[in-house]
């Protein structure tokens, strides 16, 4: 009897323990201060597809498919950065850059090159040797990296919360912000069409750090974009998944490893002005990306 009250005794303490745990909840802070002159090491692999199919009078007419992997590592160091504490401009130093298309592996820049990226009217510029790269490479390097605008929200003003937050828990997305984001890229898309959810789905120790996985969805329907003269978008649907590690620490700075993906297909449709013939052109895009980050080893000179 008294091994079986000691059994007891020790159950308890252990559903007393777990719960303690689950009932935990955090801050959350997705987007951590940077500051000029910090380094870190990035791999970084990103996706990209993009395929066009042209259809004339009810038949396939024409079609597309471009598809362009692009593996980068290399050591980073912020050379500014904007009034959100976020890195505007952060020069490369690259230890490989290669590219994949068409079943061919490629290198983009060779080792050692060192490759600036600014911020510059919405858009990440690419420089060596402070000339532009060229369109090849740029091609390449804007599916693996892009710096801060300084007005474009953070990944606190669009997925973040004021609440501390549990292991399981989910909030909704800031929709006018994260529209706002996605239309800088040429797309149109209202606050009321866009919706989205975060959540915090585990607690992890990587290495030494206790960090937070966190993952969210957003889906926009009605997307629209400039579509040539003539014709109209009749229809237009983005979908993106994103998840990271953010340190437990609010303080810590430390760069956990992240990854997203994003789906869009849009439709537009009008005549062609000689025959009248419906033209309709259905376009596909996918990008995904995954970085994993580590420090910058103390014998690298920048």
């Amino acid at each position: 009897m008294k091994n079986r009250r000691s059994a007891g005794l020790t159950l308890l303490l252990f559903a007393a323990a777990a719960s303690a745990v689950a009932a935990d909840d955090y801050a959350i802070l997705l987007t951590r201060p940077e500051k000029v002159g910090d380094r870190y090491r990035i791999d970084a692999r990103g996706k990209s597809r993009q395929q066009k199919q042209i259809t004339l009078g009810g038949k396939a007419a024409d079609s597309e498919d471009k598809q362009l992997e692009v593996h980068l590592v290399a050591l980073a160091t912020v050379l500014a950065v904007d009034e959100k504490l976020e890195a505007s401009r952060v020069e490369y130093r690259v230890e490989s850059c290669s590219q994949s298309s068409s079943g061919k592996t490629d290198e983009v820049i060779p080792p050692g090159t060192k490759v600036v990226a600014d911020s510059k009217g919405g858009e990440t510029s690419f420089t060596i040797g402070g000339r532009p790269v060229p369109p090849d490479v740029e091609e390449a390097l804007k599916v693996v990296v892009s710096v801060h605008s300084s007005d474009s929200p953070t990944d606190d003003e669009i997925f973040g919360t004021r609440e501390r937050k549990r292991i399981g828990e989910k909030w909704s997305i800031h929709a006018a912000d994260a529209a706002h984001s996605l239309s800088r890229s040429g797309l149109h898309i209202s606050a009321e069409n866009l919706k989205g959810g975060v959540q915090i789905d585990g607690l992890r120790t990587l290495d030494t750090v206790k960090a937070l996985e966190i993952s969210a969805h957003i889906r926009a329907d009605k997307v629209g974009l400039d579509a040539p003269k003539g014709m109209n978008v009749e229809s237009g649907v983005l979908e993106a998944d994103l998840s990271g590690f953010v340190p437990v620490d609010t303080k810590s700075r430390v760069r956990l490893s992240d990854k997203m993906q994003m789906r869009m297909r849009v439709r537009v449709g009008g005549q062609k002005p000689e025959t009248s013939e419906k033209v309709t052109i259905d376009v596909s895009m996918e990008l995904s990306i995954e970085n994993n980050y580590s420090s910058a080893p103390e014998s690298v000179e920048f």
